[in-house]
């Protein structure tokens, strides 16, 4: 892995816009981030993160294509240029790896640069980790409002709930 300072630019900050969750964030709460934000690079097959290590960050992929793949085998390519959603959710560590397909460039932004971004927008925990739970299952969950949800039962619903429930055990250690 290659790491360097950004230089912020007009691309740095389209990115961040093209994001379709941090593009819900007022400007001048984005900008707070821009100093933080540091160019990662990383070769065919290089991880990117490993499952269970600490979630410092979340990564916004530039260039390259990169996939998940879970402690139990499960491998998902990314519906997104998004992955480490876990850095602004409750969860404290990685619960997949993420592997660089091709070579890929991706803007890490540390989570403690995070915090004051969701704090100011709260329901943006609500969103990563709906993504996170995509990304999980391999399937595009969002959030529906009551009167537009289907009455039929999703094929991902056996899947999503293996991946909270595994995120609960290794967060608290309690079985569900």
């Amino acid at each position: 892995m290659t790491r360097q300072q950004k230089n912020i630019t007009p691309i740095v900050v389209d990115q961040l816009l093209r994001d379709p969750i941090l593009a819900k964030c007022q400007y001048a709460t984005l900008s707070r981030l821009l100093p933080y934000i540091e160019e990662r690079r990383y070769a065919v097959g290089e991880l990117i993160y490993r499952a269970g290590e600490p979630a410092d960050g979340l990564y916004l992929l530039t260039s390259g294509e990169a996939r998940l793949q879970t402690p139990d085998g499960e491998s998902h390519a990314l519906s997104c240029a998004r992955l480490g959603e876990e850095s602004a959710t409750d969860a404290g560590s990685y619960l997949a790896d993420a592997i660089a397909v091709t070579p890929v460039t991706a803007l890490h932004i540390p989570r403690v640069s995070l915090l004051p971004l969701l704090a100011a927008h709260p329901t943006l925990k609500t969103d990563f980790m709906f993504a996170l739970m995509s990304h999980m299952t391999g399937n595009h969950l969002q959030v529906r409002k009551p009167e537009s949800a289907e009455k039929k039962k999703s094929s991902g619903i056996p899947r999503l709930r293996k991946a909270i429930c595994t995120w609960y055990k290794r967060r608290y250690g309690v079985s569900l």
